[in-house]
């Protein structure tokens, strides 16, 4: 239903390295790049529709951080996902996102939907619970 013999062939060969790559933020405001480091795997943020802050004129820093110390982070280069870990058995990964709008790091369960789509949902609590926010991130080619 919707998916070509050709597309579905290709998700199910998929690796778990999938995920590594450039991905686009549902908001189109950001460029989030994937990558393994070691057992876990990073995202940084290597793209801001509007990398200059316009009350300092100079490139947003992570203001919002509740470390002090951390706040003159630029965003640019930022990692976003904390001890996340995937698995290409079910095409899902656990761990932490930090979100720099607010300064807060949530739990986050990512799913591959399909070689292109990723459904990336940052909660508090138990996931369960329903106490959060899911996002759908795009592959760049």
């Amino acid at each position: 239903m919707g998916f070509s013999l050709m597309a579905l062939r290709s998700y199910h060969t998929t690796k778990g390295n999938d995920i590594e790559g450039v991905w686009l933020t549902q908001s189109k405001e950001s460029m989030i790049e994937i990558s393994k480091s070691g057992n876990t795997y990073l995202g940084k943020v290597i793209w801001l529709k509007f990398p200059i802050s316009p009350y300092t004129h100079k490139a947003k820093v992570d203001i919002k951080n509740p470390d002090p110390k951390l706040r003159d982070r630029p965003i640019i280069g930022l990692n976003l996902l904390l001890s996340f870990k995937y698995s290409q058995d079910t095409k899902t990964g656990e761990g932490d996102i930090y979100d720099p709008k607010s300064g807060t790091t949530y739990s986050c369960k990512a799913t591959l939907l399909d070689p292109n789509t990723l459904n990336i949902r940052g909660y508090i609590g138990a996931l369960w619970m329903g106490l959060g926010r899911t996002e759908v991130w795009k592959r760049i080619k």
